[in-house]
């Protein structure tokens, strides 16, 4: 299931708080209410449309600490790694706390596509 870049105050109202980077509404709504158990991914994290986070890097680090499984479209794959392996982490996050599974990152295989290959 892919998490769009929309405010939804209902769900969380924090100001400028996008539902891809929502805890009430990724682990509150779609894990813990709705049962989901499956793949839960994130809209484009090169879009500009993302509200609630400083960078793209950050956003990666809030999505997945508040229950996403997979980023999508990080525009920098490398600078996204870092920061989810806490070499430029901008907030308190525990790696230990969330399984290693989960850090995926799709910024190469969009690179793949884009060139073809």
């Amino acid at each position: 299931m892919m998490v769009a870049h929309l405010r939804v105050p209902e769900l969380d109202a924090r100001v400028n708080r996008a539902t891809t980077l929502s805890r009430p509404t990724i682990t509150g709504v779609l894990k813990e209410e709705m049962g989901f158990k499956g793949l839960i991914i994130t809209d484009a994290l090169e879009m500009r449309g993302l509200a609630g986070a400083d960078s793209p890097e950050e956003a990666g680090i809030l999505a997945i600490s508040n229950g996403a499984d997979m980023l999508l479209i990080p525009p920098d794959p490398q600078a996204q790694l870092d920061a989810l392996m806490l070499e430029k982490l901008p907030i308190d996050f525990d790696p230990l706390d969330v399984p290693r599974d989960r850090f995926i990152v799709g910024g190469k295989a969009w690179q793949w596509c884009r060139n073809g290959q």
